[in-house]
């Protein structure tokens, strides 16, 4: 977006409208501080789980049903068993600390909360 922004700018400003090129930067400037701000609910997750069985398709069928955005980022296997690491986006992180809790194939998880991605 930075890019594509910069040579309308230049664009711009080689047609000499310099008025237009100063009131589009502070325009774009003011939406993209604005989502910034906004998460409209919604926060990002990493879920850090080991089990020694794969549980990578409970994990799916649960995410599905509860319409979890996610991203499995990571799955490393070792005779000792599985881990994943996995990208969410969602709203009630609590619910499904209750939904890993009770899956019994599971034998240790982590939430980690971050920002995802940072547009200013």
């Amino acid at each position: 977006m930075y890019l594509l922004w910069s040579v309308f700018i230049g664009i711009i400003c080689g047609c000499q409208l310099f008025e237009v090129g100063v009131l589009t930067s502070v325009a774009v400037t003011l939406v993209l501080i604005a989502l910034e701000h906004l998460n409209f609910g919604r926060k990002s997750f990493v879920l850090i789980v080991r089990s020694t069985e794969d549980v990578e398709q409970d994990l799916t069928k649960m995410f599905k049903d509860r319409k979890i955005s996610n991203k499995f980022k990571s799955r490393n296997y070792s005779s000792k068993g599985y881990d994943y690491a996995i990208e969410l986006t969602y709203k009630n992180i609590q619910e499904l600390n209750g939904e890993l809790s009770k899956n019994k194939r599971i034998d240790k998880y982590s939430i980690i909360e971050y920002d995802a991605d940072d547009i200013v």
